[in-house]
């Protein structure tokens, strides 16, 4: 089934993406990494970043993992291309950017949006154990009158994709309440590409 044209009007969430065993299986190796770097905005303090956040200005306080090497087999462990390429009517797209998140306790990314050259479409993998809206982490749309359109809860396996040239709304990712909850996803950019063309990813 292709999404193509729903994907132009709203975003989309596919649940049980993966197969279980592929899926527990990724789960358990980003959940025994220890050399999680923590990323913000602005470089500075969790309480400089949150008055930003307050202010207005785009800020987010989150971890990932920076060993492009690890990503890299990882992302081909999964073969993402190939599957997001079946949901939209089998064109070839090449993936940008992939990281590997991880967001817990006070966790947060401020509204934006991810419009850039050349992208197409914005994906994230979902592998949060048993998510629950009321301990945060949901990926919301945000409309121009500060409305939420769209609130996906990162269900675990489930891929959330939405068109990055067409879906003008804002979005962010709730910040996280739960001391004990692991928000974690692999998220990026799609292009797309001439089925010729060879497959590159690029990692940032």
């Amino acid at each position: 089934m292709g999404y193509i044209e729903e994907l132009k009007k709203k975003p989309i969430q596919i649940e049980n993406f993966l197969s279980d065993g592929v899926a527990n299986n990724v789960y358990d190796i980003i959940d025994s990494q220890t050399d999680w770097i923590t990323n913000s905005k602005h470089k500075k303090s969790y309480e400089y970043e949150k008055s930003k956040f307050k202010e207005g200005e785009f800020s987010y306080w989150y971890s990932s993992i920076e060993n492009k090497e690890f990503i890299q087999n990882l992302f081909f462990l999964l073969n993402l291309e190939l599957e997001i390429s079946k949901l939209l009517e089998d064109k070839f797209f090449t993936a940008q950017s992939i990281f590997v998140s991880k967001y817990t306790y006070g966790h947060f990314l401020s509204p934006h949006n991810d419009d850039a050259l050349g992208r197409k479409y914005a994906f994230v993998y979902n592998l949060t154990k048993d998510a629950d809206q009321k301990k945060g982490g949901c990926l919301n749309f945000i409309d121009d009158k500060n409305n939420i359109t769209y609130k996906l809860l990162p269900k675990f396996n489930s891929l959330n994709l939405f068109d990055v040239e067409n879906i003008k709304d804002l979005h962010c990712v709730d910040e996280i309440i739960d001391k004990n909850y692991k928000r974690y996803s692999i998220s990026g950019w799609i292009y797309e590409t001439n089925l010729k063309t060879k497959n590159t990813i690029s990692l940032l």
